[in-house]
């Protein structure tokens, strides 16, 4: 690569980037909701699950994922 050309940002980047703002954003409203001690109605109470905590973890794991494969992508040019 020349000093004059500049590199295209991967798919597998931007995704990453996307994902991981959104599972960071996701965590830290459910860890606030979480301390407030804010309850659900009682139609929707499923403590035993937590999605609104582990959720966003998940979206963190396949971020990392995918900013894994983005960076094995740039290796292999």
């Amino acid at each position: 690569m020349t000093d004059g050309t500049k590199r295209m940002v991967s798919i597998w980047t931007w995704s990453a980037l996307i994902l991981g703002v959104y599972g960071v954003l996701l965590l830290g409203a459910a860890i606030l909701r979480s301390a407030g001690g804010e309850a659900p109605p009682e139609a929707l109470k499923m403590t035993h699950v937590k999605a609104d905590l582990w959720w966003p973890v998940v979206m963190l794991v396949v971020a990392g994922g995918l900013a894994w494969a983005g960076h094995r992508e740039r290796q292999g040019e």
